[in-house]
């Protein structure tokens, strides 16, 4: 069976994304679904050193709370009468792109799906979201599901 990879980036509009675009989908597809979620680390230059945020000792602290909304963000995805194999997985990276396309890569990911918003202004003239970067580099199908206005 195919296995299904759902992005989403833990914001109240991600969610709701997905939760209407993905209420007629076809989950009988798919074995096993993997929610995922790239906390983009941050490199700090102090006096004498390097430092990141967020320090070794909050990693698993956060990934295990990131892991947690992404478990109730299945519940309120997944139809209750789905038993499907759910995989959570919070990623500490700096490169967040690079590392959800190798995780999907390493799972053998079969499609991916993306959640995007409008851009406008300044933010819509440049070409650098997270979708444009997977549609050139994913092994792996890809459907992007936007919010109708």
């Amino acid at each position: 069976m195919k296995k299904l990879m759902i992005c989403i980036d833990l914001t109240d509009y991600s969610l709701d994304v997905f939760r209407k675009a993905l209420k007629d989908w076809d989950w009988g597809a798919y074995s096993e679904v993997h929610f995922v979620h790239a906390f983009r680390k941050k490199v700090f230059a102090d006096n004498f050193y390097f430092t990141t945020f967020p320090h070794k000792e909050e990693e698993m602290d956060i990934m295990k709370s990131v892991e947690d909304v992404l478990a109730n963000s299945a519940s309120q995805i997944i139809p209750k009468d789905h038993n499907l194999k759910r995989v959570y997985k919070c990623l500490m990276t700096l490169a967040p792109k690079e590392e959800i396309k190798d995780y999907a890569k390493k799972n053998e990911i079969d499609m991916m799906l993306i959640g995007t918003k409008e851009k406008n202004g300044i933010e819509g003239f440049f070409a650098s979201s997270f979708a444009e970067y997977m549609v050139s580099h994913a092994h792996c199908a890809l459907t992007i599901v936007r919010q109708q206005p």
